[in-house]
């Protein structure tokens, strides 16, 4: 009876903590990227990406995207993506990266799930518009 006591307590303090840590790793993340620190970031992060939340594997893969190495930003996206396929950030991100790539149409489906997972940030449909440019679909680019 005590272990099982003992379990009904501490469990739900170990699930807490755990919480509090990705929200500590992800401020620290925000706090770096804003710094410019890409390199920190990508030193320091991108070998524990497996046990990172997916908000933390995003700004490893927008650390390499500032980089300008659009691989590793593709895979990281990609692993945010697989971690979690709801986090609209990840798919704008790719699809951001795809339009620096010239490949506007895997650009066009990135950021149009991006949209339908929440369609509330402007800079979305800002980028939609260039990538609708981009394909000469200009009515769509007005729209967008």
């Amino acid at each position: 009876m005590k272990l099982s006591l003992f379990s009904f307590i501490i469990s739900p303090l170990l699930f807490i903590s755990s919480i509090h840590a990705q929200e500590n790793i992800i401020t620290e993340l925000d706090s770096l990227y804003v710094q410019e620190a890409y390199d920190y970031i990508i030193e320091n992060y991108s070998e524990k990406v497996d046990e990172l939340p997916v908000e933390a594997t995003y700004y490893i893969g927008r650390a390499y995207f500032m980089k300008e190495d659009d691989a590793n930003c593709l895979k990281f996206m990609n692993i945010a993506i697989s971690k979690e396929p709801k986090y609209p950030g990840s798919h704008y991100m790719k699809g951001v990266t795809f339009q620096f790539l010239e490949q506007p149409d895997s650009a066009l489906i990135s950021i149009q799930r991006a949209i339908s997972l929440t369609d509330t940030v402007a800079n979305y449909y800002t980028t939609l518009g260039d990538v609708y440019i981009t394909l000469n679909q200009t009515d769509e680019a007005l729209l967008a």
